[in-house]
């Protein structure tokens, strides 16, 4: 457990890569299988259940400590991390332990079927044999909030040296839903488990998003445009007779889409494309609220089918009659894909392109995005190969302009952030006639000096206090942009706003000069967006 707890550090106190990658390839070839296994997977973002909330740890360490309510709340206030707090306030270790990673694991796995208080007595021992810095990963995993800063491609990149094998082998084997078992660390990270690698995703490939004038990346001609959609990124796999559909976070999506089946039986065997799942009937996409109703469904059922119809848009191949074409450029895939998807079924849907002849006719385009419910442009290089994670240079996102609104700040909370005890999360209201109704929340945009500027006018003008919230004096305005609205009936608003972000302050301004709920209503669009048509 030591020796992961200063793997941790290691990489979260360096900026150098190769240091981060030392650290990884030491710590992998110096501990045993099990341990290297179950390092993988917390870096990788798989972790154990969750054995306890996080009142649950809370009410735990209340036990051992002894510290009143208050003053846990103010620590909390300064360290910024619930977590990271009760850790800090535990007595000092009275012995210490040798105890392994894999074997902590299995501690904690075993303690979410204890029932407390024996549960909390055993959590008791293991806090007293370990170190600070052991306690908090820890309390991390007992939590489920482990998270560790490091790249998934610098992880792929020190298995592979480790291992001895190719790094798209790696990034293979370590797509998809899984969990340690007792095998060797080479073996996990071979192709040797057939069942299993017919199931598995390719790595995704991301797009970067566009800085300055499209014009930078070259002639327009070199590009393939198209839309953006706001959906669900997924791939879907026919292997074996069997049909397999994933998510870019690598959730199995199979039972959430079972309309998508019958694409076993259409697709050729050994195919695998990327898209996005969109909500979609009468040839257009649909807003992104009934997607997540889908998503958000336990069950689903033929009234959810009904009402929420989807389709797939395919705009890449990845696997062809068995074959890996990633090295392919583009312009050969898309071929293949329009061979493979063309007309073989209303539910699978090759992603037009757009015949742009200049920079200014392809800005047009992205103007009129919008309308077809998509979030902008994609713009990939034709001749480039399908890479692995977040690749300058082959795809660009080029976002559509973002919509603006002006609001006036109603509540204030204390950020989360370690070392932090600012007003920096806000609450922004519109009129809704001589009412103020919430409509968002925002904490990002501002700089250092203005957050303490805000925060010391919060402090002055607090009307209300209700626990860390403080509702103020209705007189600051600000400008926040949006990518997106959908129809809220559950807040007041009536509507809710995608990624909502600061972008000015408006000092001269006064509260009545903000924006009303009409004004917003009049961003929705009520019906569906235009018809997307065929490959223009």
């Amino acid at each position: 457990m030591k020796k992961f707890v200063d793997l941790i550090a290691a990489v979260d106190q360096v900026t150098d890569t190769n240091a981060k990658l030392n650290a990884l390839v030491r710590y992998l070839s110096s501990v045993d299988d099990p341990d290297a296994l179950w390092a993988t997977a917390l870096l990788y973002g798989r972790h154990p259940r969750r054995t306890m909330t996080i009142k649950e740890l809370r009410a735990c360490a209340r036990e051992l400590v002894r510290l009143p309510d208050w003053l846990l709340e103010e620590s909390r206030r300064v360290v910024g991390d619930l977590v990271e707090t009760l850790t800090l306030s535990l007595p000092p270790p009275t012995k210490t332990s040798s105890r392994s990673l894999s074997e902590t694991i299995e501690l904690v796995q075993w303690l979410e079927k204890v029932a407390s208080p024996a549960r909390d007595l055993m959590i008791h021992r293991l806090w007293l044999e370990m170190q600070p810095n052991e306690r908090f990963v820890l309390n991390k995993l007992l939590t489920g909030g482990f998270r560790a800063g490091v790249p998934h491609q610098l992880l792929v990149k020190a298995l592979a040296i480790v291992t001895r094998q190719e790094q798209t082998v790696i990034s293979h084997r370590l797509s998809g839903s899984w969990l340690p078992e007792r095998i060797t660390l080479r073996e996990f990270c071979s192709q040797s488990d057939a069942v299993s690698a017919a199931s598995k995703p390719y790595p995704f490939l991301l797009a970067s998003e566009l800085e300055g004038a499209p014009n930078q990346v070259g002639d327009v001609t070199d590009w393939q445009i198209e839309w953006k959609f706001d959906g669900l990124r997924a791939q879907c796999i026919v292997r074996n007779g069997q049909f397999f559909l994933w998510s870019r976070s690598e959730d199995v999506l199979t039972e959430k889409f079972p309309e998508f089946q019958m694409l076993k039986n259409l697709l050729p065997e050994g195919t695998v494309i990327d898209g996005t799942i969109l909500a979609f009937n009468d040839s257009k996409v649909l807003p992104p609220n009934f997607l997540q109703r889908r998503i958000n469904s336990k069950r689903v059922t033929r009234r959810s089918l009904s009402e929420v119809p989807t389709a797939f848009i395919a705009y890449d191949i990845l696997e062809y009659k068995g074959e890996d074409i990633r090295h392919l450029t583009l312009s050969e895939r898309r071929a293949l894909l329009k061979n493979s998807v063309e007309a073989i079924s209303p539910a699978l849907i090759l992603s037009p392109i757009l015949r742009c002849g200049t920079w200014l006719e392809a800005d047009h385009r992205r103007s009129e995005s919008r309308d077809f419910m998509c979030k902008g442009l994609m713009l990939k290089r034709k001749a480039s190969t399908y890479e692995v994670g977040r690749r300058h240079g082959s795809w660009w996102k080029w976002s559509a302009e973002s919509l603006l609104l002006k609001v006036v700040l109603v509540y204030a909370e204390c950020s989360e952030r370690p070392g932090s005890n600012l007003y920096r999360d806000f609450t922004f209201a519109v009129w809704s006639g001589d009412e103020l109704v919430p409509v968002a929340k925002a904490s990002e945009g501002l700089s250092e000096d203005q957050v303490i500027e805000i925060d010391a006018f919060i402090r002055n003008n607090t009307v209300e206090k209700f626990g860390p919230v403080r509702s103020v004096t209705p007189q600051l305005v600000f400008e926040i942009a949006f990518e997106g609205i959908n129809p809220s009936p559950r807040r007041k608003s009536g509507v809710a706003l995608h990624v909502p972000r600061i972008k000015t302050w408006h000092r001269t301004m006064t509260a009545r000069d903000a924006n009303t709920r009409e004004d917003l209503h009049r961003f929705l669009v009520r019906q569906p967006g235009l018809k997307l048509l065929p490959e223009e």
